[in-house]
């Protein structure tokens, strides 16, 4: 993007302190002071997959085993939407597999992690449904996104007979569970990707004044974008080395995240 801005290095650019810097080696010296600021940016965990232990005696049909297990879910996922397998252990216990959309209706995002295992646990264990059964909740990794649940959940469609979601509807094939994610569940995700660098472009029309021009935008960056580390370049026609037309414009290059 800062090739782009500057055209290769061929035009000046200006940085937030009002420094002009010009060619590759000026260039490539930005990116070096920048790199750190592209660190750490995590992209939200969506979904995660879960298992849960709950010890039982044994239940009098199916219909009351699935009810049972979406009582023990919902009393530690709250209001998150999820889906689910179950297979019956000897003697009487049952292991629960699935996905979870990890932000509440509330807009709480759990981490899919440990962490994450450690304060469903603790809700589990507070609620009514404790007293009905013990139950052991554990987190296996997350993702980002409606591609990644929708592989996921289809993944475990395909895997298992009967996959059921927190409503009790079966899921029963592929395009089901990519209806459910993609319908449904997207709404509830909040997903966001990491994103490091924002292109700004400001045009004026032909024959403004170019030195008031460069002026106005000059301020008003340095009013909108204070504390980010920027740089901008004006693209006039009768200069750049790549355009030509009729107006002019600026363009900036500026990391998302503060420096201060």
């Amino acid at each position: 993007m800062l090739n782009y801005v500057s055209r290769g290095g061929e035009l000046k650019v200006e940085n937030e302190s009002g420094r002009i810097l010009e060619g590759r080696e000026e260039l490539a010296r930005i990116r070096g002071g920048w790199d750190h600021l592209f660190q750490n940016r995590a992209e939200s965990r969506d979904i995660g997959s879960f298992s849960v232990e709950i010890a039982g005696s044994g239940f009098a049909s199916d219909e009351a085993l699935h009810e049972q297990v979406r009582s023990t879910l919902t009393s530690g996922f709250g209001d998150r939407r999820y889906a689910y397998v179950v297979a019956k252990n000897d003697p009487g216990s049952v292991t629960v597999r699935g996905l979870v959309v990890l932000r509440s209706g509330q807009g709480e995002r759990l981490t899919g992690d440990v962490k994450a295992a450690g304060i469903i646990q603790g809700r589990y264990d507070a609620s009514a449904a404790a007293g009905v059964a013990a139950a052991k909740f554990s987190f296996h990794g997350y993702g980002n996104g409606v591609e990644f649940g929708t592989s996921r959940l289809r993944g475990l469609v395909d895997r298992h007979d009967d996959v059921r979601d927190d409503r009790g509807q079966s899921i029963a094939d592929e395009k089901v569970a990519g209806d459910l994610v993609q319908k449904e569940w997207r709404g509830e995700l909040h997903s966001r990707k990491s994103r490091d660098v924002m292109h700004v472009i400001m045009s004026a029309r032909a024959g403004t004044d170019v030195a008031a021009f460069e002026g106005a935008v000059r301020d008003f960056l340095a009013h909108q974008f204070a504390g980010h580390r920027y740089v901008f370049a004006m693209h006039d026609p009768a200069s750049d080395p790549k355009e030509a037309g009729e107006g002019g414009s600026v363009r900036m290059c500026m990391p998302m995240r503060s420096w201060r």
